[in-house]
């Protein structure tokens, strides 16, 4: 998998909050795709990407557009969870090609406690914030 990116030019970014400022999540506006086994994801269909060169007259790569950042902090958080390993019994269930009778399994289906999860919010999604300021990456440590 490999991660490609551009940053919007800085003269272009928008300053954010009071005072409009710049800060380090808002110079990292871009576009973005992630490359698997030769197939960009996250990439715009052809007509969409015309519509869009004949509207603001630039042509920029097909890719989602937004803060770079933001999928690099998912893959940090992430990463834990993706280095776990697999159980071995699920590694025997899928190497042999077995399956789980989810009819014999309706039990969790209906745990209540799937239900009564948090869901989150669209505060929840927003970029995060610690005391009024963004978080940053020291810059003197290594992120994993």
């Amino acid at each position: 998998m490999r991660f490609q990116f551009e940053l919007v030019p800085v003269g272009e970014v928008a300053a954010w909050g009071t005072g409009r400022n710049l800060h380090w999540f808002g110079l990292t506006e871009g576009r973005y795709c992630l490359e698997v086994g030769g197939v960009e994801l996250l990439r715009y269909t052809e007509q969409t990407v015309a519509r869009r060169s004949r509207r603001d007259g630039r042509e920029k790569p097909p890719w989602a557009e937004y803060y770079v950042v933001r999928p690099w902090e998912d893959m940090l958080r992430a990463l834990p969870y993706i280095l776990e390993p697999v159980p071995a019994d699920l590694v025997d269930t899928v190497a042999t090609g077995r399956s789980i009778d989810w009819d014999d399994n309706a039990e969790f289906l209906h745990d209540t406690r799937i239900d009564a999860a948090p869901t989150p919010t669209a505060r929840s999604l927003s970029p995060r914030r610690e005391q009024g300021v963004y978080r940053s990456i020291p810059m003197n440590s290594s992120p994993l």
